[in-house]
Formats: structure tokens, C-alpha cells, sequence
């Protein structure tokens, strides 16, 4: 039993990626339809769940405010549904292009390792709440860096000053041969997260399981019962065999993609929820601001 003196270990997706218009911006794939919208709709109502879901405003600017402005053929009806639904979906920010010099990165450059200017950073934010406004939104209170990168003391302190007061990303990372650890904010409330078994936005499945592409190319199906197995606490053995490590860290959330909510997919997110309401070690929680309390909790006697 992995419960600490009572304590319970919180469930929360996040989703990224909001408003792209393919499951895989790289290469030809499947597109993103307003299917995909409403079954992360559905699933937070049948579960009772305020799920985030974090948009790259680009795809929202029906304004056209952005000088990099490519809203979606469906962006009204989108932004209808996120209207519309402010009780099962909470609409979170995700930068304005998602994209610095050619790159999927927007706040830091793990590419070559160094800032985004700071008249970027400022810019893109200034410009996507101004986007947000003009769609008359509720402004975000949660942001996903793109890429996991953000510049420590600027991007969350001009976030600061729009509003947004949760950042929820890796707090380690590695990329190209180095490693990046982010500290907590002097001001936004940093809440750690993982992902659903390596889950991504290139993943698409045909039956009951989402198809996770490894770093050898190959595809493997990532099915129900392995995604259980994943979700932390994990086992000892999960831990040492997978990660290299006696235990299981506290985190706040799990990050997927809006890629992964394909109608073929609802089977794989019904089983995961309810095999997770079953085990009393686990939280499935309702919304960011009750994760992020069962993480504090957890945090404080881990």
C-alpha cells in the first residue's frame, strides 16, 4: 500500500497543444477536429473533472491580432464550446506561437541552450492576452511552457503580470546531451508534472490503446494496463527497472495532448479513470486547485 499516513497521491490530466490542427505538426497526420474537443468534454463531465485544456493562441485569433495569426476553420465553434462549458473545462495558455526561430520551443532554447530575448518573451504573452481579450475569454490562470522550457525570474514573472498563477511543467528535463531543472517561482505557484506513460501529441491508436513512437523509431501500443501501471505510485519494481530510482517523486498532474483524444481513444481513458477510482491510494481530482492541494499534502512527508 503506497498511502503515507493517509495521504493519497492526486490524479490530474493536463492537456497541451490545444488548437493545433494536426495530431503530428512534423508530418502528415491525422487532423484535429472538434471530435477531439468534445470527448475531452465528455470525459470531464462523465468523471466530474475541470480539465485544462492549453491553448497556442495562434489558432484562436479569428482577430487576426498576431502577425503569425492561423485560426482553425472550427476556431468559433471552439471558442463557443470553451464558453459554453467553463465548468468541466478550464482554458489555459500555452504560448502564442509554440515556435521560436523554426523551432518547437517558445520561452528558452534547450536547442542551442540560451534566452529567448526578453522583448520576444514579453511580446508574445502581451499579444496573446490581448488575443484572449478580444475573444472575450475568462484569462488563464494556468500555463504550460511549450517545449517544458521557460526562463526562470522573466517568463513567469511577465505571466505574473497578466494574471496567470500556476506554471505546470517538468522540473527536470533532458535534451541534447544536457540537463535543465527548474526551481520553484518566486512568482507563480510551480506545480511539477509527468506524463501518462510517455504519452504524446504524435500518438494515435486504431483500438483501445494510444501508439507511442520510441527514440529507435519503432511504435509501440501503449494499452490500459500499461498506462496503470505507470501512474504514480509505482511499484518498486516499476521504479527501479524503468527509472532507476527507489521511489516515486510527488507530482501534481500528468501531461497529454490534445492529439490523444481521438474518438478510437475514449476506450483507453474510461478504463485508466475507472481502474484509478478504484485504488485508495490515488485522488482522481476534480480540479487544478484540489491537485495541486493533494500534491502539497504529499510533498510535505515525502
Amino acid at each position: 500500500m503506497n498511502i503515507l499516513f493517509g495521504k493519497k497521491w492526486p490524479f490530474f490530466i493536463i492537456v497541451d497543444d490545444a488548437g493545433f490542427p494536426c495530431v503530428n505538426p512534423e508530418r502528415d497526420s491525422a487532423k484535429i477536429t472538434m471530435d477531439f474537443y468534445c470527448n475531452v468534454l465528455s470525459l470531464a463531465k462523465q468523471y466530474k473533472m475541470r480539465i485544462p485544456l492549453c491553448f497556442t493562441m495562434k489558432y484562436l485569433d479569428v482577430n487576426h491580432i498576431a502577425p503569425e495569426s492561423s485560426p482553425l476553420p472550427y476556431a468559433e465553434e471552439l471558442i463557443a464550446l470553451l464558453k459554453e462549458n467553463t465548468e468541466c473545462i478550464e482554458f489555459g495558455y500555452h504560448g502564442l506561437t509554440h515556435e521560436y526561430k523554426n523551432k518547437p520551443i517558445e520561452f528558452f532554447d534547450t536547442y542551442t541552450n540560451s534566452n529567448v530575448p526578453y522583448n520576444i518573451q514579453r511580446f508574445h504573452i502581451q499579444t496573446s492576452f490581448q488575443i484572449i481579450e478580444s475573444l472575450f475569454l475568462s484569462k488563464p490562470e494556468v500555463f504550460v511552457p511549450p517545449g517544458h522550457a521557460w526562463q526562470l525570474g522573466v517568463t513567469d514573472k511577465i505571466l505574473s503580470e497578466y494574471g496567470i498563477k500556476y506554471l505546470i511543467s517538468v522540473s527536470e528535463l533532458k535534451f541534447n546531451e544536457r540537463s535543465y531543472r527548474w526551481m520553484d517561482s518566486q512568482f507563480l505557484s510551480f506545480l511539477p508534472r509527468t506524463s501518462v506513460m510517455e504519452i504524446y501529441h504524435a500518438d494515435i491508436n486504431l483500438d483501445k490503446g494510444v501508439m507511442r513512437r520510441r527514440s529507435d523509431g519503432r511504435l509501440v501500443l501503449i494499452n490500459a494496463d500499461s498506462a496503470k501501471k505507470a501512474i504514480y505510485p509505482r511499484s518498486l519494481y516499476y521504479n527501479l527497472r524503468h527509472r532507476r530510482k527507489f521511489m516515486s517523486p510527488p507530482i501534481h498532474s500528468y501531461m497529454t495532448h490534445i492529439g490523444n483524444f481521438s474518438n478510437q481513444a475514449m476506450g483507453f481513458w474510461r478504463e485508466v479513470l475507472d481502474s484509478l477510482l478504484e485504488r485508495e491510494e490515488i485522488h482522481v481530482c476534480h480540479t487544478n486547485v484540489e491537485a495541486e492541494k493533494y500534491y502539497k499534502i504529499l510533498r510535505g512527508i515525502a
